[in-house]
């Protein structure tokens, strides 16, 4: 007897406390659902934002420079990431890596020039927010960056001067 006396109260849980947890327990759900589905969406717009885009290219004979933007500028006036990549005929013979100090502005061909010589291409990098930094890419693959005067340290220079 007492059994069914217990499964007589389960029967008879007052509708409004089933249709209050229902609510609690979409109340919850939705939320967690719309917080996930905004995590992952947010994630794969960050990953498509990092692949390299194309800005401007130049070419002398077979061999190609591009200038690449990785991303966007940092907000609100942040630096952007670019690549310098060099190819002959269709393949890549090197490349660089370099951050774009541009106060926020988006990377566009203004921000490089390219010389072409017998050997190498000298490209220069240039922002608003730094010195020009000048990248040698031979055509054999290797790759120097020159620094501006100022980063040289010239300790060395002056010691054997005094002496």
């Amino acid at each position: 007897m007492e059994n069914k006396d217990i499964s007589s109260k389960h029967k008879f849980m007052p509708s409004v406390l089933r249709s209050i947890l229902k609510i609690l327990a979409w109340a919850v759900l939705i939320p967690v659902f719309l917080v996930c589905f905004a995590a992952v969406l947010w994630q794969l717009l960050v990953v498509i934002d990092r692949i390299p885009k194309a800005v401007a290219c130049e070419s002398y004979g077979e061999y190609t420079a591009e200038l690449l933007a990785v991303g966007s500028p940092d907000w609100p006036f942040g630096s952007q990431d670019g690549q310098i990549v060099l190819k002959k005929n269709g393949f890549s013979v090197c490349r660089s890596d370099f951050t774009l100090r541009n106060d926020g502005i988006m990377m566009s061909e203004d921000n490089w020039d390219v010389e072409w010589e017998e050997d190498k291409a000298v490209i220069t990098i240039c922002g608003e927010e730094q010195k020009d930094k000048i990248f040698l890419l031979y055509y054999d693959g290797l790759t120097v960056v020159k620094k501006p005067l100022n980063e040289i340290s010239f300790s060395g220079f002056v010691f054997c001067m005094i002496l």
